[in-house]
């Protein structure tokens, strides 16, 4: 397994600090529907998710 290391631009940097709110937003209201039980079961597969490799 190879790891990389990337780094956001200035750009990126300013993009993602923009969408925090919005993202904050996001999870605070799937945190009510699910739980956070719910919430942190959701997280770890969509961890894996993001991570399977066929």
């Amino acid at each position: 397994m190879v790891n990389t290391e990337l780094e956001l631009t200035d750009a990126g940097a300013a993009a993602l600090r923009a969408a925090s709110p919005e993202i904050d937003r996001f999870n605070a209201e799937l945190r009510a529907l699910l739980g956070d039980s719910g919430f942190g079961t959701t997280a770890v597969v969509m961890r894996r998710l993001a991570h399977w490799e066929s």
